[in-house]
């Protein structure tokens, strides 16, 4: 067995083990070349950070790491179906810590489905903590009508906008950096008031993918959230809308996407391990 970084490993041998791995996962998942390179970007993905275990002659198991600054993030971990239970994920888990330390990381953190029951327990082994749950939900096909007064968007116009007035920090995924990331994957909308933006969303086109929504403090109360979400879900009118990672504290929003016949699916922790 050969634990190494990702730095000399090809982009086609990282595909390949991910599919593998996720292949019997909770929510089963395939991705392509195309999907790979995307949530590498939007994630941050570091190669030198990432470790992988090779044997007969390929990849069996890894933890993908995003790196930003001193913060780091589990973008996926996972192990071939037939080499589970030996132990791979803790002894790669340990080598990507060694090696974060080393480099100046100051935290680790990552998501994890709340009835995964082994991995939660596994990463409580190596000594990460839940810091928030986050909710997921999904707004049916169908189920909204556009409401008027709503404006397309660039991501240059809303997301100062959207970082200075959302209610919660986004989860990695989410987060500005990772929105940027990926621009060119976004549809966003504003609600305008006397020249200024005072309500707006930002959308994931390719997984319809509500991201980030916010309004001024100002224009509360007057349903421009729930304008900014019908608009939304209106241009894919065939698509369920998903909401992902919700902050669970926030019960005025669960009350809003309950309103817009939201669906609540799934939810996660959000763990942190500190390296310092």
């Amino acid at each position: 067995m050969k634990f190494c970084s990702a730095e000399h490993v090809s982009d086609q041998e990282l595909l390949d083990v991910l599919n593998a791995a996720f292949s019997d996962y909770l929510i089963p998942m395939r991705h392509t070349d195309r999907s790979l390179a995307q949530m590498f970007r939007q994630r941050s993905f570091c190669r030198s950070s990432t470790i992988v275990a090779k044997a007969e002659g390929r990849l069996v198991s890894f933890w993908f790491i995003g790196r930003r600054d001193t913060q780091a993030f589990l973008v996926a971990s996972g192990t071939r179906p037939e080499w589970r239970r030996r132990g791979l994920n803790e002894q790669i888990a340990q080598r990507v810590i060694s090696g974060l330390k080393g480099q100046g990381a100051s935290v680790l953190r990552l998501e994890v489905f709340r009835d995964n029951q082994a991995a939660v327990a596994l990463y409580e082994k190596i000594g990460f903590v839940v810091k928030r749950k986050l909710d997921l939900y999904e707004i049916p096909p169908g189920t909204m009508e556009p409401l008027p007064g709503v404006d397309t968007a660039s991501w240059s116009d809303v997301s100062e906008m959207l970082q200075a007035h959302r209610d919660w920090q986004p989860s990695w995924l989410y987060e500005n950096e990772s929105l940027s990331a990926i621009q060119d994957d976004l549809d966003c909308h504003c609600i305008r008031s006397q020249g200024q933006i005072v309500g707006s969303a930002a959308v994931i086109r390719s997984s319809n993918t509500l991201a980030q929504i916010a309004v001024r403090p100002s224009a509360r109360r007057r349903g421009m959230a729930r304008r900014l979400i019908a608009h939304a879900a209106s241009k894919a009118p065939k698509t369920a809308m998903r909401i992902i990672n919700v902050d669970a504290s926030d019960a005025a929003f669960k009350t809003l996407l309950t309103a817009c016949g939201a669906r609540e699916n799934k939810g996660q922790f959000e763990m942190a391990l500190p390296l310092g």
